[in-house]
């Protein structure tokens, strides 16, 4: 079991991290907040605030980097073609597996938050997992993944809470490397592998713990480890019907659900991934002939 993990030795860093080192030489780069830098544990945490202004070069380092983007929709990966679409924008990660050499360029300031992950520790959720190694995958830009921004969170609160055990903070690093194997790693990619009945159920629950974000197919398909034109197939097979017909679906049932609570509609709106209030009443009026509004007096 993980949790057996985390009463044995977890394996730390001898002093600060690769890239916590490389981003302090930054003239451009602020350092905000850091956590456990000099502490001797798995997952020293930092927040920066900076603009790149010129292209910046990032060398493999020895550790994996998980970055949450706080703020800032300009950082963008420029050394590879395929890459160079994609944008950073706040809520979204980038996961940064160790040994990866990249280029970066960013004209705005951008604020985020790094995990700097030991290689052991994956390594030994892997073994615990799957009984074998694995690496990170290293297209995992800028996605979506509500469930791994809240175990990162949690982590957060821990490591800055001064009533909080080395236990508690070890199993929700744990957590987070557990997260990291099942969804990002070479191994994560048996999806393609598993049984279509395994498959749907993943899929259908990525998209329960994702549905305040965006959820572009491409975000979808890159964590699920497959083709866009798989998870096509995939999501008609499940649902019988095209995946962003099933999102909206679920969305809509969501806010049903909220709504029939009290919640504000506009905060359901917020909350269940659609742009704005107005969408949230044209999109429940289009589908199923009511509006939020009158949900809302039909409570009463």
């Amino acid at each position: 079991m993980l949790i057996g993990l985390s009463s044995n030795k977890m394996p730390t860093f001898a002093g600060p991290p690769d890239q916590f080192v490389s981003t302090a030489r930054f003239r451009s780069a602020d350092l905000v907040s850091s956590r456990m830098i000099e502490d001797g544990v798995s997952m020293p945490v930092a927040r920066w605030r900076s603009s790149l202004g010129l292209d910046a070069i990032t060398h493999g380092y020895s550790h994996h980097t998980v970055i949450l983007q706080n703020a800032g929709e300009d950082v963008r990966r420029i050394d590879k073609a395929e890459f160079s679409g994609r944008r950073s924008r706040p809520g979204s990660l980038l996961i940064l597996p160790a040994g990866i050499d990249a280029a970066w360029r960013s004209d705005n300031i951008s604020d985020r938050t790094h995990y700097y992950i030991h290689p052991e520790l994956l390594q030994s959720v892997a073994l615990e997992m799957h009984g074998q190694a694995t690496s990170l995958r290293d297209d995992c830009m800028f996605i979506f993944d509500n469930g791994l921004v809240d175990h990162l969170r949690r982590y957060s609160f821990l490591i800055e809470s001064t009533t909080t055990s080395r236990f508690e903070r070890d199993v929700a690093a744990l957590e987070i490397a557990a997260t990291l194997v099942r969804r990002y790693s070479n191994l994560g990619q048996s999806h393609a592998n598993l049984s279509l009945r395994d498959r749907g159920e993943a899929l259908a629950a990525y998209i329960e713990e994702n549905l305040s974000t965006k959820l572009r197919a491409e975000d979808v398909a890159r964590a699920m480890g497959i083709s866009i034109t798989v998870l096509k197939k995939l999501a008609h097979e499940q649902f019988g019907m095209p995946l962003h017909h099933y999102v909206t679906e679920r969305r809509l049932d969501q806010a049903a659900g909220l709504i029939s609570q009290g919640v504000p509609i506009a905060q359901v709106a917020l909350d269940c991934g659609f742009a704005s209030q107005s969408h949230l009443t044209s999109t429940m009026r289009a589908r199923r002939g009511v509006t939020p509004a009158s949900l809302l007096r039909d409570r009463f």
